[in-house]
């Protein structure tokens, strides 16, 4: 793991000395960032070893950090877990004005060149510049699969259909009669924190709290039929609104909170209990769980950790998963016994949470 604040006087020569010996297969970062020069050679002694890089959301990677992840072979990050910001590209001390402009251009086409050279697109320039340096803007998942920041091996989009929908034992979720509106109006809505409802997005923003979230979705009217809250502090740097057409389905996320829009024909949710790998502190890096797998060969679709963590809790057979980051290889388990410790590797084990719903009034 690269720790700490990334100095101007920093021998990347130490770091090349650590990899060939302890001879990792992963970085992970825990730093603010830093020197930019500093970010720049990390990010290309990574990319010489053949290493690749993995950020999650429990770790900090913002500022020269991230050009410094940039250098991972293939690069696997949790939404909200790189943050960028104008400091990064240009947090030069200088003299007069034409020196400042000089030194500010002088930094842009650096960072230009090296996006180029890592094959991520320039646009995470121009996104980074329009945030101050005492401001930082996280990337969606999203974003960093557009802008390449994040690789992937398959080029289709995450499955939406029954296998990635999370299993809900011992006792049911909401029925369907229970999460979907009879009429275009709400008066209440139902909240239930740590759910995240995954997909079905109509529009996004950035609000203070799940409530204001629920009241633009209430301004919606019949468009928007459920929301979801991030209520992480780092989500404030970009959407943490997600305004939904219907629930999509149920993804255990303690940074989440929900709310679907009900008549007052619809009966309120009940408690009920769900299946979860929550992705912001179930999943442990550095942690195979070998044999007991599901199929002799990984799973055919799955390429990333989102994916494969969608694939486990839509099986009802796995209770567990191990990730290989360097062949994107998904392995859904029928048991978790016998953990060990490998790098290149991560692992989740699937848990059972209980969730209470509360109504709030929409008036």
């Amino acid at each position: 793991m690269v720790e700490g604040k990334f100095q101007a006087d920093y021998d990347v020569s130490q770091f090349i000395g650590a990899a060939r010996d302890h001879r990792p297969e992963v970085v992970i970062f825990n730093s603010p960032g830093g020197s930019i020069q500093t970010g720049f050679a990390l990010g290309r002694a990574i990319r010489t070893l053949g290493l690749d890089t993995v950020q999650v959301r429990g770790l900090e990677c913002s500022s020269a950090c991230a050009l410094a992840f940039l250098g991972g072979v293939k690069r696997v990050a949790e939404p909200g877990s790189i943050g960028v910001h104008k400091s990064s590209f240009s947090g030069m001390a200088w003299g007069d004005a034409d020196e400042a402009v000089s030194a500010i251009q002088s930094a842009t086409a650096a960072v230009l060149s090296y996006l180029r050279e890592m094959d991520v697109d320039p646009g995470l320039l121009e996104l980074a510049l329009q945030y101050e340096s005492s401001d930082i803007r996280y990337l969606s998942g999203s974003e960093m699969e557009q802008l390449r920041v994040t690789t992937r091996s398959d080029p289709d989009p995450l499955p939406a259909g029954p296998t990635a929908q999370p299993s809900a034992a011992p006792n049911p979720a909401p029925s369907s009669d229970q999460v979907s509106r009879s009429v275009p109006e709400p008066k209440r809505m139902a909240i239930i924190e740590g759910i995240d409802f995954y997909g079905s997005d109509v529009a996004s923003g950035t609000v203070n709290s799940a409530i204001l979230c629920g009241q633009e979705c209430v301004a919606r009217g019949d468009q928007c039929g459920a929301f979801t809250f991030n209520s992480s502090e780092r989500a404030r740097k970009g959407p943490n609104c997600f305004q939904k057409d219907s629930r999509g389905f149920l993804d255990g996320n303690q940074e989440a909170i929900s709310g679907l829009m009900l008549s007052p024909s619809d009966p309120a949710p009940q408690p009920f209990s769900l299946g979860v790998i929550d992705p912001t502190s179930d999943l442990m890096i550095g942690v195979d769980i070998p044999g007991h797998d599901l199929s002799r060969r990984p799973h055919p679709s799955a390429k990333s950790v989102q994916a494969c963590r969608l694939e486990c809790l839509g099986d009802e057979r796995c209770v567990a998963f191990t990730y290989v980051i360097e062949r994107s290889h998904c392995w859904l388990k029928s048991s978790g016994e016998g953990a060990v410790n490998k790098v290149g590797m991560l692992s989740a084990y699937k848990h059972v949470r209980r969730f209470s719903p509360r109504i709030i009034p929409t008036e």
